[in-house]
């Protein structure tokens, strides 16, 4: 691993492990959405994050940016350095939960999110900007491809449950230099 990156990559994994935990979340500046930060030093990474339910189905959309400065005390959204775009939903047409009444889909779709975000913290590889390669617990799988590194990288994440895809997302992000 390049010297140069590892403190940026080690930065962006312990943050975005932070962000995804429990934590104090701030209205944000457009409807719906919220706002996380995490600081170390001058560097920042702030997480801004919506989430929509319909009432039919728990189908969920979610939009997750990560923005990282390196900065005082000031930001200004067109300077930050680096990010991360991300959105991903739950399919609504999956059997499991298609096939399930109100108060199973809406258990399913909560277990879907939780083992997301421990799927996404169980990730100890700084290259890797989102998920590990592969995570298994029981009757779920994690999967999440990447192409590129931190400069310039997209990929995609599947989650499924009994070996039905449920869950899928896809992320971009790059430097901005």
């Amino acid at each position: 691993m390049d010297n140069e990156k590892a403190p940026f990559n080690v930065f962006l994994l312990n943050g975005s492990h932070a962000l995804l935990g429990p934590g104090d979340e701030e209205p944000g500046t457009s409807p719906g959405w919220t706002v996380r930060r995490y600081t170390e030093g001058k560097r920042l990474l702030l997480s801004k994050r919506q989430c929509v339910t319909t009432a039919a189905v728990p189908y969920r959309i979610q939009f997750i940016v990560l923005a990282f400065y390196e900065c005082g005390e000031d930001i200004k959204p067109e300077e930050n350095i680096w990010h991360l775009m991300y959105n991903g939903r739950t399919l609504e047409d999956a059997d499991a939960l298609k096939n399930a009444g109100p108060l199973e889909r809406a258990k399913l779709a909560q277990a879907i999110e939780e083992f997301l975000d421990c799927a996404v913290t169980t990730n100890d590889d700084p290259e890797q900007l989102r998920g590990p390669q592969l995570f298994e617990d029981g009757d779920w799988i994690y999967t999440c491809e990447q192409k590129g590194d931190f400069a310039k990288f997209e990929g995609k994440e599947t989650v499924l449950y009994r070996d039905e895809l449920v869950y899928e997302g896809s992320f971009k992000g790059k430097l901005n230099t």
